[in-house]
């Protein structure tokens, strides 16, 4: 495994390292660094498709970063935490209606009880999405791991799609749509 001085020393950041190990493996990834819109270091990664054969986009991040981000906009300081935390959000790109926010909160509610990996949320901006966060004791983490986690969420999010689905379309009661997850 790569160490995070050599890392350093030819002027690479993890989630690049990342970024190149997956394209080597041929999975998608596109590294997206840091710049006067985008306030922390990214990565894009495609891990399959939904089950309407959209790709699905996982981005993932420093939790650290971002913390840091907010703190330097706020000009506060904060103490850097032990380890790290590498984040997973994988967004649905429909833009939702704030009525709809409630039914899909509760629903989100719901399945993350049953999801094996991550955690499902509602927000007007962002859509419904789902998230994951892996600690570990440096930025540096198995690509295997990463890999792992990248197809667990992937398949977590299209098994439970279709009940986001009937929900964000109306097809159903949300009563309806609660009864046919009970069943699971």
């Amino acid at each position: 495994m790569v160490s995070l001085k050599a890392l350093e020393k030819e002027g690479l950041s993890p989630l690049a390292y990342f970024g190149y190990v997956f394209d080597q493996a041929e999975i998608e990834a596109s590294f997206v660094p840091a710049d006067g819109t985008i306030p922390v270091d990214q990565l894009l990664v495609r891990s399959g498709q939904d089950i309407h054969g959209d790709d699905l986009i996982i981005k993932i991040l420093f939790a650290e970063d971002v913390a840091q981000s907010l703190a330097q906009k706020t000009k506060q300081t904060i103490t850097p935490a032990p380890g790290s935390t590498l984040q997973f959000l994988l967004l649905n790109p429909l833009k939702l209606e704030r009525s709809q926010i409630p039914d899909l909160q509760h629903l989100s509610g719901v399945l993350n009880r049953l999801s094996l990996l991550g955690y499902f949320g509602a927000h007007v901006q962002d859509g419904w999405s789902l998230s994951y966060q892996l600690m570990g004791h440096t930025r540096l983490f198995e690509p295997s791991l990463l890999v792992r986690v990248l197809n667990g969420l992937s398949g977590n999010y299209r098994y439970f799609q279709p009940y986001f689905d009937a929900c964000l379309k109306q097809a159903k009661s949300l009563d309806a749509i609660l009864q046919e997850v009970a069943q699971i």
